[in-house]
Parts: C-alpha cells; structure tokens; sequence
C-alpha cells in the first residue's frame, strides 16, 4: 500500500494482476483493530450508558484500542472517536512536527470541537511497550514525542480543554508503562475507573475482559 512504483509498469505490461486487498496489510490491521476486535465506535455499554469516554486516534491507540475500548465498554460508557483529522487542528502545534504528531493534533482537535463532547477523554501519557527480551530493558521505550502527547495537545488546546472542563469534562491522562507486559496496564487503568466513579471489583473484571480481547488481537 506504500508504492508499487517499481513494479507499477512491467505489471502493466505484461498484465501482472494482484488480490490488491489481501495484500493490503495495513487495511487488515485496521480492521483487526478497530473492528474484529475493538467496540465499534458510537457503542459499548448494553443499554443506557453510564456516560461516554473519546479516545484520540493516535499513536498507540491504534494497538491498544482493543483493551481501551473494551475496558470503558465493560465498565458501561460508550466509545467516541474522531472520524477525520482537522486541519484546523493540525494547523494548531505549536512547532514542526513528524506527520504522526500532526495527525494527533487534527483529530484531537475534532473530538474537542465535537457538538456534543464526551464527559470523559482518555489521553494517557504511554512510557513504554512490552518489552521483547527481559523486563530490566530499556528497549521499549517509545518516542519522546508518542510520551509527550499529552502534554502537547493539552498546551495546543488549553482554552478548550478548559471550556469543556467547565461543562463537565474530565481529561484522564494515567501514566501507562508496560515495560513489564501488558498486565501493567491494570493499576493506571483501574486509576482511570476510580475517577470516572466505577468501584475496583468491577474495574478488575472490566479489565481481565479487555485484557483477554487485546491478547487475541495481538495473536492473530
């Protein structure tokens, strides 16, 4: 999905055809994420909701959706996501930025301009993947610039976050350093819970749930 330009014109030629959609692995993994495995956006809870949470669609929202989405799912709030990066938004960093930070901006900016803005937004600061060899590692660290998300945007939108906070939003930003495997991820989690006002036995059971949910994802 990246080129083909090499070989754009000898397939022409001597017409080379390809499954274009089962080579498409960037597609696959969007689908596994997003949809096989995470809550549709725009749903969650059985039933009434007991509110809404966003979650921006940036960085490693696009591994960890599965265990975000199902983890507010499980505890009954219903799962926004911005649709489209804004322009406006991205033109609103503060500096020059890798496109992956532009893109955290434009869709940042779309969840907070939402017409009708969730009373929960989930934007943590992320330290640390799992690591591949020995827990004692530093190679899981991840880019200065995935950590510092949510400084960033909270400095690009202040006024807004500000806005929305006077009507009732709350930002969650739990720092999430899974170094030592993805079973790190309860404590911040069940942290972001207590404050959205679920108690700790059931954020448990939310959590084992969404656990499970991102090591299938992760297998296929």
């Amino acid at each position: 999905p990246f080129g083909g330009a090499c070989n754009r014109y000898y397939n022409l030629r001597h017409n080379v055809h390809y499954d274009i959609d089962r080579l498409d692995l960037v597609s696959l993994r969007r689908q596994l994420v997003f949809e096989t495995y995470g809550v549709a956006a725009g749903r969650g809870a059985v039933g009434a909701p007991r509110g809404r949470v966003g979650l921006n669609r940036s960085f490693l929202v696009n591994t960890y959706y599965p265990l975000y989405s199902h983890f507010f799912s499980a505890l009954g709030f219903e799962i926004i996501l911005p649709e489209h990066p804004s322009p406006e938004g991205v033109d609103q960093r503060g500096a020059a930025f890798c496109y992956p930070v532009e893109l955290a901006h434009g869709f940042f900016h779309c969840l907070l301009e939402s017409a009708d803005p969730p009373e929960f937004i989930f934007l943590p600061h992320f330290k640390a993947v799992p690591n591949l060899k020995d827990d004692d590692s530093r190679q899981s660290q991840v880019c200065p610039l995935v950590q510092g998300e949510t400084f960033y945007l909270q400095r690009s939108y202040r006024q807004a976050i500000e806005r929305l906070s006077r009507r009732g939003t709350q930002l969650l930003t739990p720092l999430m350093d899974l170094s030592a495997g993805l079973a790190s991820a309860e404590e911040p989690l069940l942290e972001a819970a207590r404050r959205m006002g679920v108690r700790r036995p059931a954020a448990r059971a939310a959590f084992a749930a969404a656990l499970k949910r991102q090591h299938d994802c992760i297998a296929e």
